[in-house]
């Protein structure tokens, strides 16, 4: 997943925090298992809100969404993260455990980041807000 979104973005992005890329990626280079797992984290936090990784036409301080998004997700922050076009239309424990494993995914400390099959676990109900995942 990495490597494909790698091939997507010009060296002047390639900050790790603006795309899909783990901020580790930016700095050496190289692609990681956790890696990965902070792309996913990326996408589950699209999945959340409805919104792009970057968007431009955000007002400044919200066009990078795991930067806007990272300290709502660490407090659970269910209704500024939902996308307001489902209304009440969803699963709430079924977005906690989206919003529990995409705050794990996208921390900036690779070796904080879950392992896959722990994010499977978490996103299933088995691992609930036990932030010990390295």
């Amino acid at each position: 997943m990495t490597a494909l979104a790698a091939g997507a973005v010009d060296d002047a992005s390639r900050d790790g925090d603006r795309t899909y890329l783990a901020p580790e990626y930016a700095q050496s280079g190289q692609i990681t298992e956790k890696a990965d797992v902070y792309s996913f984290g990326v996408v589950l936090v699209e999945l959340v809100t409805g919104r792009k990784a970057i968007d431009i036409t955000m007002p400044k301080g919200q066009q990078c969404l795991t930067e806007w998004a990272r300290p709502l997700l660490e407090e659970y922050a269910v209704e500024e993260l939902v996308d307001p076009r489902l209304g009440d239309r969803f699963v709430g424990s079924e977005v906690i455990c989206m919003i529990h494993a995409a705050s794990l995914c996208i921390r900036r400390d690779p070796h904080l980041r879950p392992r896959m099959s722990q994010v499977l676990r978490i996103l299933e109900g088995d691992m609930i807000k036990d932030g010990n995942y390295a």
